[in-house]
């Protein structure tokens, strides 16, 4: 049990083994790591509060659970949502509780006063697109935003060379991403965080 990650040891630490691909409780278990253990200590209060590595559990059930606003609105007031600069989500292929996801990516949003951006980082193509359409409609929807979404797919990133590592790509990702924005000084903006910059 690491803060609120949970790694079990019979159904996960296997995962960890060549030939196997993270799960959702794996993956959270880094985001943790990287938010407790990997932001730098000299990073102030007020820049962490901004930066939110959205739990997995918590992304399925908005997407597979919650299509009504009020619902949306009680997970975004619980999820400080309002006080947010920067969102880092795993993003999966799952479209049902009775299907199975077969790849990750990892969806970078930032808040600025120019509004939401989306950045999609896939270690595998184009394979999650539509997976992160999905998802920056739902951190849009938590954030009160009915625009339609400004998401730019990263054609340069990374790529795996085999059919498990992806969320290895997604995890590295999201740790860069965050020592990025880990990395300006006090006061500046993380909406100096660019589609440039990212890739």
């Amino acid at each position: 049990n690491y803060h609120d990650a949970v790694i079990y040891r019979d159904s996960d630490l296997y995962r960890l083994k060549d030939g196997y691909w993270l799960n959702d409780s794996c993956i959270n278990f880094v985001f943790r790591h990287i938010e407790f253990e990997v932001l730098p200590p000299t990073l102030t209060q007020a820049v962490r509060d901004k930066i939110l590595f959205l739990d997995c559990s918590v992304l399925s059930c908005l997407l597979l659970s919650i299509d009504d606003q009020d619902e949306m609105n009680e997970f975004s007031r619980g999820l400080n949502m309002d006080t947010k600069g920067l969102i880092l989500a795993a993003v999966n292929d799952n479209e049902s509780f009775e299907s199975k996801s077969h790849h990750w990516s990892l969806l970078v949003t930032q808040k600025s006063k120019y509004g939401i951006k989306h950045f999609h980082i896939d270690s595998l193509g184009n394979y999650n697109e539509r997976a992160a359409v999905r998802t920056a409609k739902v951190i849009n929807a938590l954030m009160g935003i009915t625009e339609p979404i400004d998401l730019k797919h990263l054609r340069n990133s990374p790529q795996q060379t085999n059919g498990y590592d992806c969320g290895i790509y997604a995890t590295i990702a999201a740790k860069l991403v965050a020592l990025m924005a880990g990395s300006k000084k006090q006061g500046e903006s993380l909406d100096l965080i660019s589609e440039h910059s990212i890739e």
